[in-house]
């Protein structure tokens, strides 16, 4: 039974020998997930026109309905895309705590760290926008074209290259 039990037990735990303390001190772990997006998630919202008024008239006077309907003839469209990969890390903070750009997580307590993915934000907005005054919010009824507004080049833009990540500790 002691030959079976023998047998049992793999050869190279024979040849194992114990780690010292200073060998220890030198292995580091790591706990934490990355979570990769393949392709991207797109996120978008389109309007085709916006209006903009007053159902009933002023009150205590004879003025009826009246709209103004901003329309650029295709659609306004503000579009989201993360990419990327975002990181989440659990620790606890070192004696001195962890600086932040706009505080200091304290020493010695627990938190979870998020790296931040690629966000970018494109909103498109149609070269030239009809401006229409009428009766409803459709702008078919009694309107009439007060001009057209140009935007020119409108550049938005979300930068998180300077964001590095988040920091979530209970409190």
């Amino acid at each position: 039974a002691i030959a079976l039990v023998l047998m049992m037990v793999p050869f190279t735990a024979f040849g194992l020998t114990a780690i010292t303390d200073k060998d220890m001190d030198d292995v580091t772990g790591q706990a934490g997930i990355d979570i990769y997006f393949d392709g991207f998630v797109d996120m978008n919202i389109a309007v085709n026109d916006i209006s903009w008024g007053d159902s009933d008239g002023a009150a205590g006077t004879s003025s009826t309905a009246g709209y103004i309907n901003i329309n650029g003839g295709s659609n306004i469209t503000v579009n989201v895309q993360i990419s990327g990969s975002m990181g989440i890390d659990m620790g606890t903070t070192p004696a001195g705590g962890i600086a932040t750009s706009g505080d200091t997580v304290p020493a010695n307590t627990a938190y979870m760290f998020m790296s931040i993915p690629d966000v970018t934000i494109a909103i498109n907005v149609p070269d030239e926008l009809t401006l229409t005054l009428a009766s409803d919010a459709d702008a078919t009824t009694n309107a009439a074209v007060m001009g057209i507004l140009s935007l020119g080049t409108l550049n938005v833009t979300l930068d998180v290259s300077n964001l590095t990540g988040i920091y979530i500790c209970a409190h």
